[in-house]
């Protein structure tokens, strides 16, 4: 497949007052740049005051998101550390997150600080389906269940004594699957708190899970080079999926069911999860899938993007054909994120440029952009809450920029 480079459109016509465009909302100078963290590192930096925050009041789309403006600033009271992992309330008007020792969450309607509580070395975070629990996994393997209005801890459950880090949640079911060092998979219910199945999957550790968008099936990779496809609940094998024991970095289904990608070092290979077959390659090059292999919400696109200069965008259906390069928007730590509605790709690059895609314009020729200033220097983080009211920028210092539709 010969890969056509596409012409670059950095407009301010379509997206024209977006922030980029101008610069409503400059970081104020003389602010020292803040230094990345993660877990077992902290800093301390200076902060200008918070904007006064404003309520967002209609959700965002294509044809009014460039009225955005800044909402606020969401800050932890403590010393500050990078937020790591984070997930807004299935609603989407409350956003949680860890950092380095505390477990933090705010109310996006008022912009109030609600929860404040330290936690014991989590690294995952997920909202229960009714909203009342938040659920974090340490890196001991058991599972930390806390009121997710008080943020108080309710119960710990061990959830994999032979745990290694890898996990994934169905949000939708409440289904959480942990992956062992000795090749096991356990799958949990977090509504009732039981376990509900074990499966002997792989020789050496798991490497990557993902639920099927139906929640019924349940992709692995392991250390042994092999990827399968189960029926969790029947503990049963459906699919070997093995790109000649070359080892996976990423997987994800699409939002159909009917199709699995999964991303090996240089190459996406498409699976038909109907009959198990191989399908497709679609090359990316040495590293291209580093950072992310994403399908949109509606299955039109599929992005990839990590140690190749620019982030991919190949069509999510049919043959897959390549769409266009977003360039600059890769070889760095970089986040992406689409709309709920996949119209607007949300891209950021440490260090680099925040950009909103116009996913409806992508032409062989054209890709519609505008750069954005969020108010933050270094972006690690962007992403979209599932009602659209808002759009949330995590920079390294662990403040939250918020962007949304205020009163008019």
């Amino acid at each position: 497949m010969i890969l056509h480079f596409i012409r670059l459109v950095a407009i301010c016509g379509l997206l024209i007052t977006l922030s980029a465009c101008g610069n409503a909302n400059p970081t104020p100078e003389n602010t020292p740049a803040p230094t990345i963290a993660g877990p077992g590192d902290t800093f301390s930096t200076a902060q200008p005051p918070p904007p006064t925050w404003q309520s967002p009041v209609r959700p965002m789309n294509r044809g009014n998101v460039f009225e955005m403006q800044l909402l606020g600033r969401l800050d932890f009271l403590g010393t500050p550390s990078t937020i790591f992992a984070h997930a807004f309330s299935p609603d989407g008007t409350r956003l949680v997150g860890i950092n380095n020792t505390h477990l933090v969450g705010w109310d996006l309607i008022t912009g109030e600080f609600i929860i404040n509580n330290t936690h014991q070395r989590a690294q995952y975070l997920f909202y229960s389906v009714d909203k009342t629990q938040l659920y974090t996994i340490l890196m001991d393997g058991r599972l930390a269940i806390y009121s997710a209005d008080t943020g108080v801890l309710e119960t710990e459950l061990m959830g994999h004594e032979r745990f290694n880090g890898v996990a994934t949640y169905d949000s939708f079911n409440g289904w959480l699957a942990l992956g062992g060092n000795d090749g096991s998979i356990l799958v949990w219910d977090m509504i009732e708190g039981l376990m509900l199945s074990a499966i002997t999957a792989h020789t050496g550790d798991i490497t990557n899970l993902v639920f099927s968008p139906d929640g019924t099936r349940l992709a692995s990779s392991g250390a042994d080079g092999k990827n399968y496809v189960w029926d969790w609940e029947k503990r049963e094998l459906v699919f070997n999926v093995t790109n000649a024991d070359v080892p996976t970095i990423r997987m994800a289904f699409h939002p159909s069911g009917d199709t699995l990608a999964i991303a090996t070092n240089e190459v996406i290979t498409m699976w038909d999860m109907q009959s198990g077959q191989f399908i497709h390659s679609l090359p990316t090059g040495a590293g291209g899938s580093d950072s992310l292999l994403q399908f949109s919400p509606n299955g039109k696109f599929l992005i990839n993007g990590g140690e190749i200069p620019d982030m991919m965008v190949w069509a999510g259906d049919g043959d897959n054909h390549f769409l266009a390069f977003l360039p600059e928007m890769g070889a760095g730590r970089i986040s992406a994120q689409f709309s709920p509605d996949s119209e607007l790709l949300l891209t950021s690059k440490l260090d680099g440029e925040t950009s909103l895609w116009d996913m409806t314009q992508i032409t062989d020729e054209t890709v519609v952009r505008a750069n954005i200033n969020p108010a933050s220097t270094r972006v690690v983080f962007v992403d979209w809450s599932p009602d659209s009211f808002t759009i949330t920028f995590f920079d390294a210092s662990g403040s939250i920029y918020v962007w949304g539709l205020p009163q008019s």
